[in-house]
């Protein structure tokens, strides 16, 4: 599936379900309750670009284009089966912290149970009990990054699924959770902005 750089969703008013979702602020998700009219939801969508515009008044937003090559790599890299990369969990962490400075991948994944050549298993060699090992990615987010969303370093790790071909976040490390609100207000530049200014 091919997916433009600056797709956001089909239509204006499903902009909420799209990687827009990632970075509403709670304010924003309820003025999208009951929008039906693509034209409020076109008003909406360029009142939620103009909050997070840095040079208000210039030509380019750059949070924007950024927003977009963010969404453009992990609609490329994360799609998981018919959902689209920016809509995994892998894409959400992507589109709300930025690009980690480090990414490692972890284990192997293994369906097979290892057996020694006396016929017993060797769970020195397989301690899963026949489980699968599930590889792992580890995205770290070290100060200079971490510290403009309140803390120190962020570590968010994924844990690939080789049954159905998903990847979810690890729930018991809670970094991304934390940072998670900070980042959402983060990125809100101009947030008494209730209309559009003519420029």
């Amino acid at each position: 599936v091919s997916v433009s750089v600056f797709a956001q969703a089909d239509k204006p008013v499903d902009f909420p379900e799209g990687p827009g979702q990632w970075i509403m602020t709670a304010e924003e998700k309820r003025e999208w309750r009951g929008v039906k009219d693509e034209t409020r939801a076109q008003e909406l969508i360029d009142l939620f670009w103009a909050r997070r515009d840095p040079t208000q008044g210039t030509a380019v937003n750059e949070f924007r284009a950024e927003f977009n090559e963010r969404v453009a790599y992990a609609d490329r890299k994360f799609e998981e089966g018919r959902r689209r990369g920016a809509l995994t969990e892998r894409g959400r962490v992507l589109i709300v912290l930025g690009f980690p400075k480090e990414l490692a991948e972890e284990g192997v994944t293994s369906t097979a149970h290892y057996s020694s050549s006396s016929g017993g298993s060797n769970d020195a060699m397989d301690p899963t009990g026949q489980r699968a090992l599930a590889a792992r990615s580890v995205w770290n987010y070290e100060y200079e990054q971490a510290q403009k969303f309140g803390m120190p370093k962020i570590e968010v790790v994924f844990i690939h699924d080789g049954t159905n071909n998903r990847v979810r976040r690890d729930t018991q490390r809670n970094d991304f959770i934390r940072a998670l609100p900070r980042a959402v207000e983060y990125y809100v530049k101009n947030p008494d902005l209730k209309t559009l200014a003519e420029w």
